[in-house]
């Protein structure tokens, strides 16, 4: 039971500018990962004690995955219709917030895949977004979810170091040597056997089914070598070995020690190990760079100014705006399909001209930025608004303000 642990490995992707694809191939194997794990985990658990058919695991396997699937859906359904009818932003919040847990608790109680359901209704209601959701809520739940990732990933982590003193305390009457051996064999497994998998598997199904493989769609090797190499697992393997029982049949479980001193080596391994090297891995791919993203938002870019562009001829025809506004924001999505243009392209000197206009439309709306953030403290410090009033300015001139600037006061 080693489900990759997609934390560590994505943020080290995204740092250094590792393929989109590749990012969200692991982050989604590793959500489908754990719901595996943690099932498969339970049968083989409940078959210490109980014999366990293969027809009897098979069945309990479909009713837990199943189970969680439906009810997630279920879950995901019932907030969509709910959501629709919220008004209030802060009840819309606090709903997104209860979602994960009104699907994994109920069932995981219920002898379901808890992980699984809480996946399906997060990816139901993540890929609806757009209509559920009030522009200003969107903003909102964004900051709110990205501490609050931020806070579960580090105090997850700091769970894993406190739990791996107890481990290692636990077998230290036991020899170092059989131990060391040990440990280095079935982290040798681990790594070896998932850089196996990707290498091998994927071209092996294509021979197989050649038609059923689009070829334009296919990872290439150095892809799916990043991908292997990606294989860190962490508190949830941990998590997995500290659930076993301490005592089968009524006995002691003698090798449970061992056991969890195993798991804490294959998480301590992967992810300093891996972890440390994975930055060397993509140089030496030549998957590192990030072009891919500044590609991606010169896309998006191009095509909302070119959509902007066209709305505003449709508005000005049918005389529903004035010229004279209309030509302002024509002016500046221009500007926007222009910059598009200039990173989509090839003319490093329309690439230059753009990127000195950039700086200076930067550097200006930085400065306005600054002068109306003292104006509005000028005016909270004479008393002449409330802090509600300033904090709710405050937070419309952040989000004009473009990104890379501190805020200030």
């Amino acid at each position: 039971m080693a489900p990759t642990d997609a934390v560590a490995s994505a943020a080290v992707l995204k740092r250094v500018g590792a393929p989109k694809r590749v990012v969200t191939l692991l982050e989604g194997e590793s959500l489908i990962n754990d719901g595996v794990a943690l099932t498969l985990f339970s049968l083989a658990v409940a078959a210490m004690s109980t014999p366990l058919t293969v027809a009897a695991g098979t069945v309990e396997l479909a009713k837990v995955v199943v189970g969680g699937v439906v009810w997630g859906a279920g879950v995901a359904v019932g907030t969509a219709w709910f959501r629709r009818r919220l008004r209030d932003p802060n009840s819309q919040l606090v709903l997104s917030l209860m979602v994960p847990f009104v699907a994994y608790i109920p069932a995981d109680i219920a002898g379901f895949s808890g992980v699984l359901a809480a996946v399906v209704a997060g990816f139901y209601l993540g890929t609806r977004v757009e209509g559920m959701l009030p522009a200003k809520v969107r903003v909102t739940g964004q900051t709110v979810w990205r501490g609050l990732v931020m806070v579960l990933e580090s105090v997850l982590f700091v769970l894993l170091g406190l739990q791996l003193h107890a481990v290692f305390e636990a077998v230290a009457g036991l020899s170092w040597v059989r131990l060391a051996l040990g440990g280095a064999a079935v982290l040798g497994t681990a790594v070896a056997v998932r850089l196996a998998w990707e290498m091998l598997v994927p071209p092996l199904v294509r021979r197989v089914r050649p038609g059923g493989a689009d070829a334009t769609g296919a990872l290439a090797p150095r892809e799916r070598f990043v991908i292997g190499w990606c294989g860190m697992r962490g508190a949830i393997s941990l998590a997995i070995a500290l659930s076993l029982p301490q005592t089968l049949d009524g006995d002691y479980f003698v090798d449970r020690n061992v056991l969890l001193y195993f798991a804490a080596v294959v998480v301590l391994g992967t992810l300093v190990g891996q972890g440390a090297t994975l930055p060397l891995v993509l140089r030496w791919t030549g998957l590192a760079g990030g072009e891919d993203t500044r590609r991606e938002y010169a896309v998006a870019e191009e095509a909302m100014g070119r959509a902007a562009l066209s709305r505003l001829d449709e508005l000005t025809a049918q005389g529903r705006v004035d010229e004279r506004a209309a030509e302002r924001h024509r002016q500046v999505h221009k500007v926007q399909v222009r910059q598009a243009r200039a990173v989509l392209g090839e003319d490093e000197q329309a690439r230059s001209r753009v990127s000195r206009h950039v700086r200076g439309d930067l550097f200006l709306r930085h400065e306005l930025a600054r002068a109306q953030r003292e104006a509005l403290n000028r005016l909270y410090r004479d008393g002449a608004i409330g802090h509600e009033t300033l904090q709710a300015v405050r937070r419309q001139i952040d989000l004009r303000d473009p990104p890379g600037h501190t805020g200030g006061a």
